[in-house]
């Protein structure tokens, strides 16, 4: 995912509902349904999973209480 928009919330909310907020953002704004975001590590136990139908990679170098979300486009080949 090269384009995607980064979302703060600290609140003590559990991820899907943190979630579930940003792609709301994210659907207002750009009038598209994110597919893939990435956290940073320690909002996730495992490194990779599936909210939604939203693949979700958690990463070190995503800031804590951070979220990049965005569409991940698939080249025609």
């Amino acid at each position: 995912m090269s384009i995607g928009m980064m979302w703060f919330d600290n609140s003590k909310d559990d991820l899907p509902t943190k979630l579930d907020r940003a792609v709301a953002y994210y659907r207002g704004k750009y009038q598209q349904v994110p597919n893939k975001c990435y956290v940073h590590k320690s909002m996730m136990k495992k490194r990779r999973g599936k909210i939604n139908g939203m693949n979700i990679i958690a990463s070190p170098i995503i800031l804590n209480n951070h979220i990049w979300i965005g569409r991940e486009v698939q080249s025609g080949g």
